[in-house]
C-alpha cells in the first residue's frame, strides 16, 4: 500500500513538473496568452490533486472495509452514506453521536444478531438493532449529500428511523446504489431475519 501512496504522488509531481514547464515555455511574449496558459495549468493541478484524493480515500474506505469484514466473519457488510436525518433519529433512539453529518461515510451490517453502523474504523458500532426492535427494513429514499437517492430504511420498534444511502460497490466508491440495487440489499438483508 505504501508503494502505491508514493507511486500516487510521484505521478502528481510529474503531472506538476510538466504542468510548470509547458506553462513557462507558452507564457513567452507572443504565445497563446498568458491568461489563458494559467487558467489550464491550475486546471491540470486542480484535476491532479483531486484524482489524488479520491484515490486515497476510495483505498482507505476499502481497507478500512476489508479490516472490519475479517473482524466481523459472521456479519455481512456494505458501505453507506448517512442521511441526513441519521444523527437525529439515533438522538431519538437513546444514542448520542457526535460529527455525524448527511454524507458521513458508514458501513452497514446484518447478521443472525441484527443489524448494525460502523463509522470509520471502530471497533464498536455506532448502533446494534438486534431483530426483536427492527419493525422493518424497506427501500426509500434518502439525502446523504445531495439530491434524495435510494435509500435502505430501518424501522424500529421505538418509532427511529434509520436511512442510510448505499454504495454500488460494497465495498465502497463514489456512486449511489440505483433502486433494484437497493431493493436487492434490501431482500437480502430481510433474508437473514430469524423466522
Amino acid at each position: 500500500m505504501r508503494a502505491r501512496t508514493v507511486g500516487l504522488a510521484l505521478a502528481a509531481l510529474g503531472v506538476v513538473a510538466v504542468a510548470l514547464s509547458t506553462w513557462r515555455s507558452l507564457a513567452r511574449p507572443g504565445a497563446l496568452g498568458p491568461a489563458l496558459v494559467g487558467a489550464a495549468v491550475v486546471l491540470l493541478l486542480l484535476g491532479a490533486v483531486l484524482t489524488v484524493v479520491l484515490r486515497w480515500g476510495l483505498r482507505r474506505t476499502r481497507a478500512r472495509h476489508h479490516a472490519l469484514e475479517a473482524r466481523l466473519a459472521d456479519w455481512s457488510l456494505h458501505e453507506v452514506w448517512a442521511d441526513r436525518t441519521l444523527r437525529a433519529e439515533l438522538a431519538r433512539g437513546g444514542r448520542w453521536v457526535r460529527r455525524l453529518r448527511g454524507g458521513t461515510r458508514l458501513t452497514l451490517g446484518w447478521s443472525l444478531q441484527g443489524v448494525a453502523l460502523w463509522r470509520g474504523g471502530d471497533a464498536d458500532p455506532l448502533v446494534v438493532v438486534p431483530w426483536g426492535g427492527l419493525g422493518s427494513v424497506t427501500a426509500g429514499r434518502g439525502a446523504a449529500a445531495s439530491s434524495p437517492r435510494p435509500a435502505v430504511v430501518l424501522d424500529t420498534v421505538d418509532d427511529a428511523r434509520l436511512v442510510v444511502v448505499p454504495c454500488a460497490r460494497v465495498d465502497g466508491g463514489l456512486l449511489p446504489a440505483s433502486e433494484p440495487d437497493v431493493a436487492a440489499l434490501v431482500a437480502t438483508i430481510r433474508a437473514v431475519r430469524p423466522a
